[in-house]
C-alpha cells in the first residue's frame, strides 16, 4: 500500500501523539508509584494508634481509601 504525502504525515502525527500520551501516562504512573511508596513508608513508621486512625480517616475522606464493600461495588460498576 502506497500512502500519499499528506496521509503519511498524518500517520506520523497520529503516532507522535500516541507516543506523547504514553510518555505522559508513564510519568504520571511513576509519580503515583513514588507517592504510594512514600505513603506506605510513612504508615509503616507510625507507632501511635491515634495517628493511624487519623491517617485512615484522612485517606477515607479524600476517597483514596475505600471500605472493601465500596471497592467491590466500584469494581462491579466497571464491568
Amino acid at each position: 500500500m502506497v500512502l500519499t504525502y499528506d496521509a503519511y504525515n498524518e500517520t506520523l502525527e497520529i503516532q507522535k501523539e500516541k507516543e506523547d500520551r504514553l510518555t505522559i501516562i508513564e510519568k504520571q504512573f511513576n509519580t503515583m508509584q513514588s507517592q504510594i511508596q512514600s505513603l506506605l513508608s510513612s504508615l509503616g513508621s507510625i507507632q501511635d494508634q491515634n495517628q493511624v486512625n487519623q491517617m485512615a480517616k484522612t485517606l477515607y475522606d479524600s476517597k483514596i481509601l475505600q471500605t472493601s464493600s465500596q471497592s467491590l461495588k466500584s469494581d462491579d460498576d466497571k464491568l
